[in-house]
């Protein structure tokens, strides 16, 4: 008996002491940093991807305060950004890129602090990158904070390729507003001067924290869920908080003169923003981008934000960014057709294209200066798909992309090089037209059903993952059980 006693005593303290440790180890488990705390960020996701708040634990983090000045020409900004080495490599510098200063703006960086020490710092890439030195290298696994004190000059007419930055008909457009990090892989960091053809980001996908001050009157539009949470009535300066992510960069518009209209698509709501005097399609670009929402997302994946936002902009035609696009002010008008298209086909085209980069750019991203093709090609593809399931016929979309290519005598050259191996001539017929042709006439040899199946499964595969050139070419040989070199050798690279 007494040894039964001893043994069932034991057999308690071991329940107890395991108890402690399940325990501990549970407390552990979810015991997170503020900053990487996922809820904060569900709020920005529909219900069906709030799971895509876990990237959170090894994603670059970006919170701070940013004030917008009054005469919307300066932008001050206080930003403490969190890096994970997720490399196989300790990491003995960082970068940040500052694309502004290629747009036109013009950076003042103040205090920049590693772990909150003053460190030292300089400009690369002809002052489109800030090139930090570590003291001690970070090591695999390993979080490093920085903290970044900047003001931004905005110019009063519009910068960079497309026109994408700047401060002109009363709305402000910043491109790529914040210092981010670039992506580091087998080739280093990605830091080159940016093309004059193409765009410009290369980066992971990361969350955003941000606190804006701004003039009472201006309407702000962002990526991520913009919510007006005080108005100094005795200022009139609002603040705005803004949650985002993930996604791959961060795009901020704003005007005094925004008025919104918006519908729904499932738990997403649909905002477009127009100026006086520009609001005549306005509800027509809603109901584009609302059937774009749903076939794509019934096509390859679900759209994951709880905002969609098209925004009216001085850009000079149309670009993409993570859960906001903007579109050129005449897209808004009647008579913004060209004389080779209608006003219906300008608009479904640029709507759908650029709402189409929400899944490959955003979602699933790529290098978009050395491949541009695995965004742009893929982005038409979709549009093509549009005018075919929604418009009823894909003829007319096709033969104007056709003219495109035509117009430099249908030359075979590659669709797979970086954006630098192109003439600003060719860059858009090869890229955009010849793109698109090689992916239908890839449908062509596969069959309509299993090229669905090779595009949703390298969506799928890829989801929030940077993707290479081999990797589209790899899902289709898989699922075709077939060996495509000779059509890569005579569309994407000898």
């Amino acid at each position: 008996m007494k040894r039964i006693r001893i043994l069932c005593l034991s057999l308690v303290l071991l329940l107890m002491v395991s108890s402690c440790e399940n325990d501990t180890q549970s407390e552990i488990e979810v015991k997170l940093p503020d900053h990487r705390n996922p809820s904060l960020y569900q709020t920005n996701l529909v219900s069906a991807t709030q799971e895509f708040a876990s990237l959170l634990e090894t994603a670059p983090i970006y919170e701070g305060e940013i004030e917008i000045d009054p005469s919307y020409q300066l932008v001050r900004g206080n930003l403490q950004t969190y890096f994970v080495n997720n490399e196989d490599t300790p990491l003995s510098e960082i970068y940040f890129r500052l694309f502004p200063n290629y747009n036109g703006g013009e950076y003042h960086l103040e205090d920049i602090k590693i772990r909150g020490e003053e460190t030292a710092w300089e400009l690369a890439s002809q002052d489109t990158a800030l090139r930090i030195e570590l003291l001690q290298p970070l090591e695999q696994g390993e979080e490093l904070s920085v903290q970044l004190s900047f003001s931004l000059s905005i110019p009063v007419e519009m910068g960079g390729n497309y026109d994408i930055f700047g401060y002109d008909k009363d709305i402000l457009a910043l491109d790529n507003l914040l210092p981010s990090i670039p992506v580091y892989d087998e080739n280093g960091w990605h830091v080159d001067y940016p093309a004059s053809n193409g765009d410009l980001p290369f980066l992971d996908s990361s969350f955003y924290h941000l606190i804006i001050t701004a003039p009472e009157e201006l309407v702000i539009v962002s990526s991520g869920m913009e919510t007006v949470t005080n108005v100094n009535q005795e200022t009139n300066i609002q603040t705005v908080e803004i949650i985002a992510g993930p996604i791959r960069d961060f795009y901020l518009s704003a005007s005094p003169l925004y008025s919104v209209e918006t519908i729904d698509f499932d738990d997403t709501a649909i905002n477009c923003y127009a100026i006086p005097g520009y609001t005549t399609n306005q509800s027509r670009i809603l109901e584009i981008a609302q059937n774009t929402l749903s076939l794509l997302s019934d096509h390859l994946g679900a759209y994951p934000y709880t905002e969609f936002d098209i925004v009216a902009s001085p850009v000079s035609s149309a670009m993409e960014y993570p859960g906001i696009i903007a579109v050129g002010l005449d897209n808004f008008i009647e008579n913004s057709a060209s004389a080779n298209q209608t006003l219906a086909d300008f608009l479904i085209i640029a709507i759908v294209h650029e709402t189409a980069h929400q899944w490959f750019y955003n979602m699933v991203g790529s290098d978009q200066i050395n491949q541009p093709w695995l965004d742009e090609s893929f982005a038409q593809y979709l549009t093509h798909l549009y005018f075919q399931e929604i418009e009823g016929s894909s003829s007319a979309f096709d033969i104007m992309i056709g003219k495109s290519w035509s117009r430099i005598n249908r030359e075979k050259i590659p669709i797979g090089m970086p954006v630098l191996n192109y003439q600003r001539s060719n860059y858009f017929p090869i890229i955009y037209s010849r793109g698109m042709s090689f992916l239908l006439k890839l449908e062509d040899q596969l069959g309509e059903e299993l090229f669905a199946t090779v595009l949703k499964d390298y969506f799928q595969t890829y989801l929030w993952h940077i993707a290479g050139p081999d990797d589209f070419r790899n899902i289709a040989e898989t699922k075709c059980e077939c060996d495509l070199s000779d059509l890569w050798r005579e569309w994407v690279l000898p």
